[in-house]
């Protein structure tokens, strides 16, 4: 899981198949968090948690992850 904000300016020097050859990996999903810079998880902690729980819910119903790009805000809802 890559996680970046919409103005980072550390990883937006990446695209997300420079990521995904980066890590030499065909499973990276990649979300970017709008209005958000480097530090999300402290910028919108609730976002960032939504990320990396959506994330991990799949992993764990043992659900294939791998190959999306994901630009995520508001709407994607509440970390429950």
């Amino acid at each position: 899981l890559l996680v970046r904000g919409e103005y980072d300016f550390v990883s937006r020097k990446y695209s997300f198949d420079e990521w995904r050859e980066l890590v030499q990996h065909d499973s990276v999903v990649c979300n970017t968090l709008q209005g958000c810079s480097h530090y999300s998880m402290v910028e919108n902690p609730t976002l960032h948690s939504i990320a990396l729980n959506s994330f991990l819910e799949k992993c764990e119903r043992g659900e294939e992850v791998g190959g999306e790009e994901n630009t995520m805000d508001a709407s994607w809802g509440e970390l429950v």
